[in-house]
Parts: C-alpha cells; sequence; structure tokens
C-alpha cells in the first residue's frame, strides 16, 4: 500500500469559482484511492477531480513506511503537511507553498517550515510568518487504522512521486 496526498477540486452550488481540498488516501494505486475520494469529497459529486497528487515514498530525508494497524509507541518522527501562503505585488490573490516535512513536534516543524518560506511581502492570516496549516498526517491516519514510520535514512530510489495535472474522476 502507499500513501498519497492529493489536492481535489470541483464545484459547490454556493461557490463563484472552483473549489479544492486536500486529503491523505493509501491505497495501491491513484486510481484505487478514488472511492476513498469520492467518500469525502463535500462538493457536486459529479465535478470531483484531482489537480495534483503526490505518492510519499521519502519525505525531508527519511524513507516512508506504511504500517497496517496501530503503532506500538508513539513515533519518535512524525510526517507533517505545511501549507505556507502570502502575497507577492502584482499577484492577484494569495500564492501557496507546500511543504512535507518529518519531525518530531509540531513546533519544530513549524519553526523549519518558517525557515523555508518563500519571501513574500505580505503575510496570510497572522503574524506566524505565512505558515496557514500544520497537518500531522501520522495523526490523521492513526485514525484509519494505519501507522507510519520514518525510522530509515531515505536512499533516493524511489524518491516521492509528484504529479501535477488535471485528472477527471
Amino acid at each position: 500500500m502507499k500513501l498519497f496526498a492529493v489536492f481535489v477540486g470541483g464545484d459547490h452550488p454556493r461557490a463563484s469559482i472552483e473549489v479544492h481540498d486536500l486529503r491523505f488516501v493509501v491505497g495501491e494505486t491513484i486510481e484505487a484511492t478514488v472511492p476513498a475520494l469520492r467518500a469525502a469529497w463535500w462538493g457536486t459529486p459529479s465535478s470531483l477531480h484531482i489537480d495534483g497528487y503526490a505518492e510519499l515514498t521519502e519525505v525531508d530525508g527519511w524513507q516512508v513506511d506504511l504500517v497496517p494497524g496501530k503503532a506500538a509507541a508513539p513515533p519518535a518522527r512524525r510526517l507533517w503537511f505545511v501549507n505556507l501562503g502570502g502575497y507577492t505585488p502584482g499577484l492577484f490573490g494569495e500564492q501557496h507553498n507546500y511543504l512535507f516535512l518529518a519531525g518530531g513536534e509540531k513546533a519544530e516543524v513549524w519553526s523549519r517550515a518558517r525557515a523555508r518560506s518563500p519571501e513574500w511581502t505580505g503575510r496570510h492570516k497572522d503574524n506566524f510568518v505565512c505558515i496557514d496549516e500544520v497537518i500531522d498526517v501520522t495523526g490523521l491516519l492513526d485514525a484509519e487504522g494505519w501507522h507510519l514510520r520514518l525510522d530509515h535514512p531515505a536512499t533516493g530510489k524511489v524518491p516521492a512521486r509528484i504529479v501535477s495535472d488535471y485528472i477527471e474522476l
């Protein structure tokens, strides 16, 4: 089984433009995750599509091992998703930079993400240097009956695969 981070998009009856969401799903292939993506989609069902996905095999210098069941003990290293947002003169709307990071505690990941934040001229939401969300992916998967191990240094043989494309479902 593989771990996928998937940006989904589609229509919503009360939205003027396409809306998006991010889902972390487990499956043998991206196609095998479609039922879970459909079940979680809150917009117009027929409009659901994928705008991009990442097959997370190696993250931040660590191999990502997906294991069924609950972990025997809390992991020393967790997988985190960080959404950085900010503004650039001449570009309409908020810009985003997305990071997958490995680390123990949210505060440590937060600090590392801030150091990697683009040099935007404006901040979004707050004074935390452009960070919108820090999501504990390991915790999300625990609730789904999986746990992650990030115990082995990445080999570079199977780096995270990232696909940015419109995929009809």
